[in-house]
């Protein structure tokens, strides 16, 4: 799966921008983490495809992250926006696995259902995003 991710980064991260944009990109990698994680938690499901369309995700969601917050916000205030994403990440890794055991305990494909939903929101903001700006811009 790492080598997946690291092929996709090195090969087609630059021309997957350059045909979708950035932040298109963002939601490209968030969509095939989602649909990784889902079809992981079918018991029934091949592991090795949705572990491919997870690695693809991994391999091109969190680079968008820090240059689309970037230029979201005015040069003055970079780094805190950078600095505040820095604390999400690491609050999530703390507290992600202790939902995520919680969930487990009831049904292991309840992770993966969780992880999906998390992404899919994440599309969500990515839109409602684009939708405001559209709707500024007018």
């Amino acid at each position: 799966v790492a080598s997946i991710a690291l092929a996709f980064q090195i090969l087609a991260y630059k021309p997957v921008v350059k045909r979708l944009g950035l932040e298109m990109t963002g939601v490209f990698g968030a969509l095939c983490i989602c649909g990784g994680l889902a079809g992981m938690g079918f018991k029934a499901s091949s592991y090795w495809i949705p572990a491919a369309l997870y690695a693809v995700g991994s391999g091109t969601f969190p680079a968008t992250i820090p240059t689309l917050l970037a230029g979201a916000v005015p040069t003055a205030r970079r780094g805190f926006a950078l600095g505040m994403d820095s604390i999400a990440n690491n609050l999530c890794r703390v507290l992600a696995p202790l939902c995520l055991g919680l969930l487990y305990a009831r049904d292991s494909s309840l992770c993966f259902a969780a992880g999906s939903a998390a992404m899919l929101g994440v599309v969500g903001v990515f839109f409602v995003l684009r939708l405001g700006r559209y709707q500024n811009s007018r």
